[in-house]
C-alpha cells in the first residue's frame, strides 16, 4: 500500500486496510494518509478560495455594471427633467410672449388708425374722401403687422440666445465642470 495515493480513500477503508497491513507498515502508511489527506484538504481549499475569488470579482462586476446603469438612468431623468422645465419655461414664455404682441400689434395697429382716422374724418365731408380714409386705416394695419413682426424677430432672437446659454448652463453643471460663469 505504501507509494501509493491514499487522498482518494475514505477513513473507514483506510481503517479497514490499516489493520490488514502489517504492524512495521503501519506507521508509513498512516504518515501517507495524513500528508495525502492533508495535501487534498489544500487543493481543496484552494480550489474553493479560487472559487470564491471568483465570485467576488464576478460580484463586483456586476455592482460597478449596475452603477453604470444607475448614472446612466440618473443622468437621463436628469437630462429628461431639464428638457421638461426647458419646455415648461418655453411654454410660459410663448405665452407671454403671445400677450405680449397681441399688445403691441394692437397699439401699433389703433394709434396710427385713429389717428389716419381722426384727420380725415375731421376735415372731410364727402365720399370720395371716405375711401381714402379707410384704404389709409387698411395701410396702418399693414405697417402696423409689419412693425410687430420687426419686433416679434428682435425678441424671439433675444429669447432664443437666453435660454439657450440657460440650458448650457445646466449641461455644465451635470458634466461636473460646476457652475459655469453667468453672461
Amino acid at each position: 500500500m505504501t507509494g501509493h495515493s491514499t487522498s482518494s480513500i475514505s477513513t473507514a477503508d483506510f481503517l479497514t486496510i490499516l489493520q490488514s497491513v502489517p504492524e512495521d507498515q503501519r506507521a508509513a502508511l498512516v504518515q501517507q494518509y495524513f500528508t495525502d489527506t492533508r495535501e487534498r484538504q489544500q487543493r481543496l481549499d484552494e480550489e474553493e478560495s479560487a472559487r470564491r475569488a471568483a465570485e467576488w470579482a464576478a460580484t463586483l462586476e456586476e455592482v460597478e455594471v449596475q452603477k453604470a446603469k444607475v448614472a446612466r438612468l440618473r443622468a437621463d431623468k436628469n437630462l429628461a427633467d431639464l428638457s421638461d422645465l426647458r419646455r415648461a419655461a418655453n411654454e410660459r414664455v410663448a405665452i407671454k410672449n403671445w400677450n405680449h404682441t397681441m399688445l403691441i400689434f394692437a397699439a401699433l395697429i389703433a394709434i396710427p388708425g385713429i389717428i389716419t382716422f381722426s384727420i380725415i374724418f375731421r376735415y372731410t365731408d364727402d365720399a370720395s374722401k371716405e375711401g381714402t380714409a379707410i384704404l389709409l386705416g387698411v395701410l396702418s394695419v399693414i405697417i402696423g403687422a409689419a412693425l410687430t413682426f420687426i419686433h416679434r424677430i428682435g425678441v424671439v432672437d433675444c429669447q432664443a440666445k437666453a435660454a439657450y446659454e440657460q440650458f448650457y448652463s445646466y449641461l455644465k453643471i451635470m458634466e461636473g465642470d460646476g457652475v459655469p460663469e453667468q453672461t
